[in-house]
């Protein structure tokens, strides 16, 4: 019998050892708060460009830069100022080398805002 109760001792102590060897290790460093990153928020506020009219049709205005007259600028239309286009092309739209003022936001060619009285129409 003392064979055996050796035997049975060793392989206790053999499958307590391998059970506590296959147990990872704790970690010691500990995590702290992940680290926000605060990006700043775009740019909402709106460029103007003013400027003196080359060419008006229903979907584009065409502008002359005042300060660089080889400079051009064209801008298409936002549903709103396409609607505000329409009733000014009706009675006689813009005409060449009125003084007109887009609001526009940056990067982008779309007029949100037009700012600009209208001369008479000329009769020929």
């Amino acid at each position: 019998m003392k064979l055996n109760s050796r035997v049975l001792l060793a392989g206790v102590l053999l499958v307590a050892a391998v059970s506590l060897a296959s147990r990872p290790a704790e970690a010691q460093v500990q995590m702290s708060q992940p680290v926000v990153v605060k990006s700043p928020k775009p740019s909402t506020k709106l460029l103007k460009y003013k400027g003196t009219v080359i060419s008006v049709n229903s979907g584009t205005i065409i502008l002359r830069n005042p300060n660089n007259p080889q400079q051009s600028q064209s801008f298409g239309y936002s549903p709103q100022v396409r609607d505000q286009m329409v009733k000014i092309l009706t009675k006689g739209g813009f005409q060449y080398g009125d003084k007109v003022t887009v609001e526009h936001a940056p990067g982008s060619d779309i007029a949100q805002r037009m700012h600009g009285k209208p001369s008479k129409p000329h009769h020929f």
